[in-house]
């Protein structure tokens, strides 16, 4: 049988125990220090290795972010801006060709009259309506060459000089053209330079007066619509007519340039002319296989009208240096008026054609 521990024994042993255990939890928490700080390093140098591995982070900084989405946000805005801007611009021109399209506002009394001819040519005030018109006016007259041409029997296997087609003299709506064909010794380059330096002096009315320059009109708004296209107020040989006068240059291909020209009618950005005629020009230079030049010319010229229509023959023979207050009927009056204009039309066409010289 076990003896009785003594109370006092029991609670020296349990301190001892205590004590014991004690050191026994320091000793292992020392130890799992020790274990951890020397793992350190290691991981330390994984960290390293893994960090070496992977590229650098390429998020930006959320204030970066922010200003970025600010500056978005902005360009979109004064985007938008523009094209509501753009938008409303677009509706006015639309608005105005729509007008140009369907008024096309001509003579006030439409004379009877058989002759195709130009009759409604209007350029609007408004500047990009303006561009449209000017550039839709001459292509259209470039697109009709080739049926022109036709038309008065060109090309000719021969020369023609300078020959006056007088049409619509009984119906009192003439229309004067004149048909040309000439071959020239020269190269396409160098023939197209005379003939724009004689275009332009025929324009602007050399053939009865010298004048120092050209009186151009709207030179930036149609040289943004083509450098080589020319709104010009043109003089006439007939007393007291003028135009306002498109020119413009335009090279088809390597071996083709084409020279038309088309006067407005009613300018809504110029004063209206008193008296006036159509006028429409088409001046080909074609390179032959040989190297020379072959230039074909149709000029028409209408009879002159005013706001109430076309002028009399008899004002019209006036217009020209021509009395017909000798002739008696009608039929002579024509017959008349046909043989003498013949003979100035001639005449004057000679005068600003028949030197045309160019050197290869």
């Amino acid at each position: 049988m076990r003896r009785p521990v003594d109370p006092a024994e029991r609670k020296r042993r349990k301190r001892i125990y205590n004590r014991q255990k004690q050191q026994i939890y320091r000793q292992n928490t020392l130890d799992e220090i020790r274990a951890l700080q020397a793992l350190v390093p290691e991981l330390e140098a994984q960290l390293h290795a893994l960090q070496q591995q992977q590229p650098p982070s390429t998020c930006l900084p959320w204030r970066d972010v922010a200003l970025a989405l600010h500056d978005g946000t902005q360009t979109s805005h004064a985007d938008n801006s523009e094209l509501i801007a753009k938008k409303s611009t677009n509706r006015t021109l639309l608005r105005a060709m729509v007008t140009w399209v369907a008024t096309q506002r001509g003579l006030a009394a439409t004379p009877r009259c058989t002759t195709p001819s130009w009759r409604h040519v209007t350029l609007l005030a408004a500047p990009d309506a303006r561009k449209l018109g000017v550039d839709w006016i001459t292509q259209h007259v470039l697109h009709n060459t080739d049926r022109i041409l036709a038309q008065y029997g060109l090309p000719s296997t021969a020369d023609v000089p300078g020959v006056l087609h007088l049409e619509g003299i009984q119906d009192e709506c003439m229309q004067y053209t004149i048909v040309d064909q000439k071959t020239y010794p020269a190269s396409l380059s160098a023939h197209a330079a005379f003939v724009r330096a004689k275009l332009a002096s025929w324009l602007h009315g050399n053939l009865v007066g010298h004048r120092d320059a050209l009186d151009l009109l709207d030179t930036n708004l149609v040289h943004e619509v083509d450098p080589r296209l020319l709104y010009i107020h043109s003089q006439s040989v007939a007393q007291g007519s003028s135009h306002y006068m498109l020119f413009r240059e335009c090279h088809v291909s390597e071996s083709r340039i084409v020279f038309v020209g088309q006067n407005i009618h009613d300018d809504e950005a110029l004063p209206k002319q008193a008296l006036t005629c159509n006028r429409t020009f088409w001046v080909v230079l074609d390179r032959c296989d040989d190297g020379r030049v072959t230039q074909r010319m149709v000029l028409q010229r209408s009879q002159h009208y005013t706001k109430d229509g076309f002028v009399s023959l008899d004002e019209e023979a006036h217009l020209w240096g021509c009395d017909l207050r000798h002739c008696t009927t009608d039929d002579e009056k024509a017959a008349r008026f046909q043989s003498e204009l013949t003979a100035l039309q001639t005449k004057m066409h000679r005068l600003a054609w028949v030197h045309l010289i160019a050197s290869p």
